[in-house]
């Protein structure tokens, strides 16, 4: 709040002012005392967390820290002339919260750059995983490893590779100790491209269950938008609270599972060529509808010149 802040806000004289919703208390506070120096100017904000509801909190502290966030937020959503959100299921929530119509908001595909990826009858059906293992996600893989087991035990008939930077002990690396499956660590991102083209299946995995599982519930991560455009079929499991995977399923735009125990009938569809190159255009129609550029891009501009009219 300095004197230097002050006087660029002025200088600049907005149209508009554009709040990226925080989950940190420190940045709703700012957030909202640049609001305050520009009383007459129009305020949108884009919420990309669950920063409002108790959903979303593992434990007691969550809550609290939760408890003195919520006030702040709501400060701005109320003296928002408009409201962007990260996912439908935050735009269900939040529009009921607060008595608001927000607009789901994320990353846009450019259609002309797409390209179907076809799988042909050859074995095994390749799996790729690119990520962090966090909140949960790893025991997930592992779940899902361990179906592989169970299939692959007279022949291999799917393979799963996974992809990530994040520090995997010992004992967890035993659930992994699978014919099919392996384990590797983080590749440059110029090798992801060609990694993908090379495998038949994206996987896509959150928590399945547990505190964990509510972390992310309404997030809606950018990845997903890469993994509708990619041309490969998706394999998405986690819970069905998340956001992710009720779009994906909404959608029927990826094979889902939400428990442990739909993981293996769904792994067993993926062996057949057809279903999996169903689904990988099942997937880019979604983009298409749902995604594509030229048409956010116009919403966009439509509702913030709207708004500054």
């Amino acid at each position: 709040k300095s004197k230097e802040l002050r006087r660029f806000i002025q200088d600049f004289n907005p149209d508009i002012i554009w709040l990226d919703g925080s989950p940190l208390i420190l940045m709703n506070r700012l957030n909202n005392y640049i609001a305050n120096l520009l009383k007459n100017k129009p305020v949108v904000t884009f919420l990309m967390d669950d920063v409002y509801t108790y959903k979303s909190c593992p434990n007691l502290n969550n809550r609290i820290f939760k408890f003195f966030l919520r006030k702040h937020v709501r400060k701005t959503v109320l003296r928002a002339a408009h409201v962007f959100v990260s996912s439908l299921k935050m735009k269900e929530e939040y529009d009921h919260i607060f008595n608001i119509n927000s607009t789901f908001l994320t990353k846009s595909i450019a259609v002309e750059n797409l390209k179907l990826s076809i799988k042909d009858n050859s074995k095994p059906t390749r799996l790729i995983y690119l990520g962090n293992v966090l909140i949960g996600r790893l025991e997930t893989l592992a779940e899902i490893s361990q179906a592989i087991k169970r299939i692959n035990s007279s022949n291999i008939q799917i393979t799963l590779d996974i992809y990530t930077g994040d520090a995997i002990s010992k004992k967890q690396r035993e659930c992994f100790n699978v014919k099919g499956v392996t384990l590797h660590g983080l590749v440059p991102y110029n090798e992801v491209p060609a990694l993908i083209k090379n495998s038949d299946v994206q996987v896509f995995v959150e928590s399945l269950e547990g505190t964990k599982s509510k972390i992310a519930r309404l997030s809606f991560s950018t990845k997903i938008i890469d993994y509708l455009t990619s041309g490969k079929c998706i394999l998405a499991v986690g819970s069905p609270e998340l956001a992710p995977i009720e779009y994906f399923k909404n959608e029927d735009a990826a094979l889902v599972a939400t428990n442990k125990t739909e993981i293996p009938n769904v792994l067993l569809q993926l062996i057949d060529s057809e279903i999996v190159n169903g689904y990988a255009k099942k997937a880019m129609d979604c983009g298409i509808r749902n995604h594509e550029r030229n048409k956010l891009d116009n919403q966009l501009i439509s509702i913030l010149e709207s708004i500054v009219k």
